[in-house]
């Protein structure tokens, strides 16, 4: 079969809204969720939850086979149980759901299974996907396959299908971020599944908006960034919008520690808006990644850019980043 040509029952890209691109018609409906960043850093193109949920009318029906995929960004808490999906009905047998143990990472899919011994990455975006064949059930990570059941019944029932919460009955509700939610009426298989992320996985480290007028955030790596001499402040971008972009003054600094010790192999690209408020006579640093004299840095020249060493004495950077 050519797996490539099947299309899911629903799906969801939760930009901002629950409409079901498929074409189905299915669409969501939502409970206070918000939008927020997604793995590529684009502000309002994923769904937050935290003590909300998703209800969409979707059911392959009974023991019929399923596939749903995700991209899942998990904050790591582990008070209670916490629900990432689920068919859960009140009116009939189904509980079948998938989110992590009470006090554990450790992955449940549904009562038929429990633990999975699948542990759940926290603080990252994960591309999580489940597959139901009537008699098998399996989960993969980032197009791996992590837990395998093959002895497995599951009853989906009639219910609606629900995102961050217990079902019918709510609780247990999952605390991060969710997108591009696919249901399919198949399992499918190993081989389609990492074809999908590979077409949908992002090589960035980090990626800062500079946006929301306080955010120095990074929205996929988790490399926050911090003002290290509270000189700078927020102005207008390049196409004018107000406080969304963010100016450093000739004794400001900003620093991402958490890539103290990281690899970044032999290739490395940096792309981003500067705009120099004044010029020197001397280099000024844009930015760097140096360590006990070793490194590399941006910097400003006299009538260049410049690539390479960090100077013994340089500037600091006096204008803005976007």
């Amino acid at each position: 079969m050519d797996y490539s040509t099947i299309q899911p029952l629903a799906y969801f890209p939760l930009d901002g809204d629950g409409i079901d691109a498929s074409g189905n018609g299915l669409n969501a409906s939502f409970i206070d969720a918000s939008g927020t960043y997604d793995r590529y850093g684009d502000q309002g193109a994923a769904m937050y939850f935290e003590a909300n949920n998703m209800q969409a009318p979707v059911n392959p029906g009974g023991n019929s086979a399923f596939t749903v995929s995700s991209w899942v960004y998990w904050n790591g808490s582990t008070e209670d149980f916490r629900e990432i999906w689920s068919w859960w009905s009140t009116s009939s047998t189904s509980k079948v759901y998938l989110g992590p143990a009470s006090g554990s990472a450790e992955l449940r899919f549904g009562d038929a299974w429990g633990n999975t011994g699948a542990h759940l990455p926290a603080n990252q975006w994960t591309y999580l996907v489940t597959t139901y064949d009537g008699s098998e059930a399996r989960i993969y990570f980032d197009g791996e396959l992590v837990a395998i059941n093959d002895a497995i019944s599951f009853d989906l029932g009639t219910g609606d299908f629900y995102l961050a919460t217990q079902g019918e009955t709510g609780g247990e509700f999952f605390d991060g971020s969710i997108d591009e939610v696919k249901i399919y009426d198949i399992a499918l298989p190993e081989s389609a599944i990492q074809t999908d992320y590979e077409a949908q996985k992002t090589d960035l480290i980090a990626y800062y908006a500079f946006e929301g007028k306080a955010n120095l955030n990074d929205g996929v790596g988790g490399y926050h960034l911090e003002d290290l001499s509270f000189d700078s402040f927020w102005t207008d971008d390049r196409l004018g919008r107000t406080e969304e972009a963010l100016s450093v003054s000739t004794t400001g600094a900003l620093e991402a520690s958490g890539f103290a010790g990281y690899n970044f192999g032999d290739e490395l690209t940096i792309m981003g808006w500067i705009k120099p408020e004044s010029y020197s006579a001397e280099s000024v640093t844009i930015l760097s990644n140096i360590q006990d004299g070793n490194g590399i840095s941006f910097r400003l020249v006299p009538g260049d850019l410049d690539i390479g060493a960090t100077p013994s004495s340089r500037k600091l950077w006096d204008g803005g980043f976007e």
